[in-house]
């Protein structure tokens, strides 16, 4: 699946437990969808397109254990639903 708004594929649909950046995120109990999370390889162009589409984001960007410490980035749309940006080159490094 793909998205418009980020050019990028549907990643993951459930919160990410590891993730020390979700944290603040996770002050309520919610049985519902959590978030989703779509994989770029052009992080700051995704990020200039979320905030292009009315996008905001709830913390700076920060390395993510879970990612190999590559960059992630939670956004709240126009329509309060939480979106994660996750930094994901092309190519596998060595």
């Amino acid at each position: 699946m793909s998205s418009s708004v980020f050019g990028s594929r549907l990643s993951s649909c459930l919160g990410d437990r590891w993730s020390s950046s979700s944290r603040p995120l996770r002050t309520a109990r919610y049985n519902g969808l959590y978030h989703v999370g779509y994989t770029t390889p052009d992080f700051e162009a995704a990020m200039a397109r979320a905030i292009a589409n009315g996008c905001r984001p709830l913390a700076k960007p920060v390395p993510a254990v879970a990612f190999g410490e590559k960059r992630i980035v939670f956004f709240m749309t126009p329509q309060f639903d939480i979106i994660e940006l996750i930094e994901m080159p092309d190519k596998p490094t060595p």
